[in-house]
């Protein structure tokens, strides 16, 4: 029984429909239930049928996961009951994920090739099983296995720093070597669906698809996405997929799985949750793509031994200042997007495009620096920044939309070939991003800008109204102007202390911030303090000596490349 049942606990939530968050919970509820009863040696075949009942019934007799059918087929077997094990194995054959291998295979299946029934079975089997492709699935399983097999020796523990290196080259070849095998074996057998490659087969793929290259990816992911809505794929798959697309583009993910770590002195890792769109709903997301809830998710993280007990699950404020300015804080680079303006002033649109293709990549990104990112790109069509995570300009733009970005006069200075493609498809991308929107959270912003006091209380209460959950900070620059207009001598610095914070949480832009700061320090001092209002006309500067060491202190470049800038 064991044997036979061993795997049901893994794969029972694999599901592949969508359903109500009600259903789901009894679901999981049932499910556990039976995984009491499968450690129980003296659980009997009556019962756990009865639980099986009970799963099928909530779905109104269509059992709603492949495997979840097969164990209810063996657990018949189990149990000598073989009505019940036909009935399954019928049900079981008219998924697309159905391997008609298997009766061959398992000699626990033997016996049916005596039965009266057995020329029906052979003949449907044959018939629901015909399409898989048998060398695309050895050949999937074979490039899985290496692609596991590396990834284990490096993780071994004991391993030398130079075994290490050598083992992380061969990982890097490695992956090189399956990803030009797995493009090739989709180019000729087709996409990796069910009804291809089976249940195992999919599975496969979708290990392999993980360790590609991003627009390799994003495609992928695209493709993955039509065979749920086919019922042709895991669910619970696409989850992922989605996430990591989505973070390897630079934007937040829905579900929360993807996380980033560093190792510690003491062997275990530092992780941090990358951002998660709207969190406040992402359980009920999850939910409906069959997965249990975050806070499990991280708990079993922590039950792992993969990080220690006192983990931060999100950054700090000095980690977020260096996440949007200073480069990727999850592999402490060096640069950032002040140095990708440098270059762009000294005219090597390559180098900063290198640089804000990385920290695009990596981060939330502003409109602003995709803006100049798309500037590089569009400047220099031959320059590619990163094999890796090239993006074309079109891209950059789609993922301008996607971060907040709403057609303005920069879209229609963009070439042709740019703006009609964008024209047939923004709707669809700005839909996508209002999607992920907190709509509560994004209404007591906006109704928080309408006064300096409601806007101060709503960012002293303590909650982190972040731009991947509100649309209000991409419109929130001429509200916030209005409101320093009233600042005096004696409260304005307690006033931009609380915007400081709204910076280094990655919500409102350095250089909004220096130039809001800098109309009150006009206003009532007669100079500018960051040097915004001093370029291209005869306002003064506070102690310019010191102007580039301030505009330093909060991650701007120096003063002549932002003049250089000043139109981008």
């Amino acid at each position: 029984m064991k044997k036979i049942l061993s795997i049901f606990l893994f794969v029972a939530i694999a599901i592949a429909a969508q359903a109500q968050d009600s259903q789901y919970q009894q679901y999981r509820a049932l499910v556990d239930q039976l995984n009491v009863l499968l450690k129980d040696s003296t659980t009997t075949y009556s019962q756990l049928k009865q639980g099986f009942i009970s799963i099928d019934s909530l779905y109104n007799g269509q059992m709603p996961n492949y495997m979840l059918t097969v164990n209810y087929m063996n657990c018949a077997l189990w149990g000598g009951d073989t009505a019940t094990f036909k009935q399954q194995l019928f049900r079981a054959m008219k998924w697309k994920s159905w391997n008609e291998g298997v009766l061959d295979y398992y000699e626990d299946y033997a016996f049916l090739k005596e039965c009266d029934d057995w020329p029906l079975i052979d003949s449907l089997s044959h018939i629901y099983g015909s399409k898989k492709i048998y060398p695309y699935m050895d050949s999937l399983a074979v490039i899985a296995q290496r692609d596991q097999a590396v990834r284990k020796a490096w993780g071994a523990p004991g391993l030398s720093r130079q075994e290490a290196d050598s083992l992380g080259q061969i990982w890097h070849v490695t992956d090189s070597v399956n990803f030009a095998h797995f493009e090739k074996l989709i180019s000729q057998y087709g996409f990796p669906t069910w009804e291809r490659v089976g249940f195992q087969g999919a599975d496969n793929a979708w290990l392999i698809a993980q360790h590609t290259h991003l627009p390799f990816r994003h495609w992928f992911t695209s493709e993955y996405r039509k065979a749920v809505r086919d019922s042709n794929a895991n669910i619970r798959h696409l989850a992922y997929l989605e996430d990591r697309d989505r973070t390897d583009r630079g934007l937040p993910q829905r579900y929360g799985t993807q996380f980033m770590s560093v190792p510690t002195d003491d062997g275990f890792e530092r992780i941090w949750q990358l951002p998660i769109a709207d969190i406040k709903h992402v359980n009920r997301r999850r939910e409906q793509m069959f997965m249990e809830s975050l806070e499990e998710y991280i708990a079993n993280f922590s039950q792992s031994g993969r990080i220690s007990s006192d983990s931060q699950f999100h950054p700090t404020d000095a980690d977020y200042t260096q996440h949007y300015y200073n480069g990727g804080v999850y592999d402490f680079q060096t640069t950032g997007t002040v140095d990708a303006q440098c270059w762009m002033a000294n005219g090597d649109v390559c180098s900063a495009a290198m640089i804000y293709c990385e920290n695009c990549s990596q981060n939330y990104p502003f409109v602003a620096d995709l803006k100049r990112y798309l500037y590089c790109m569009l400047h220099n069509p031959l320059c590619i920044p990163n094999k890796d995570k090239y993006v074309s300009s079109y891209e950059i733009l789609e993922r301008m939309v996607l971060c907040g970005y709403t057609l303005d006069q920069f879209f229609y200075q963009l070439p042709d070939s740019l703006t009609a493609r964008l024209n047939a498809e923004y709707d669809e991308l700005r839909a996508d991003y209002l999607s992920c929107l907190d709509d509560e959270g994004n209404a007591e912003f906006l109704n928080a800008l309408q006064s300096r006091d409601a806007f101060v209380s709503l960012l002293q209460s303590g909650r982190n109204y972040h731009r991947y959950d509100t649309d209000g900070w991409n419109y929130a620059y001429p509200s916030l102007y209005d409101m320093t207009k009233g600042l005096t001598k004696e409260d304005y610095k307690d006033f931009f202390a609380l915007l400081w914070r709204e910076v280094v949480r990655g919500n409102l832009y350095a250089e909004d911030y220096a130039s809001l700061y800098d109309s009150v320090h006009y206003r009532l001092f007669g100079k500018d303090y960051y040097g915004t209002l001093a370029m291209g006309s005869k306002v003064k500067t506070i102690k310019p000596s010191q102007l580039d060491k301030r505009r330093q202190s909060i991650c701007l470049p120096p003063y002549n490349v932002s003049r250089q800038l000043r139109h981008l």
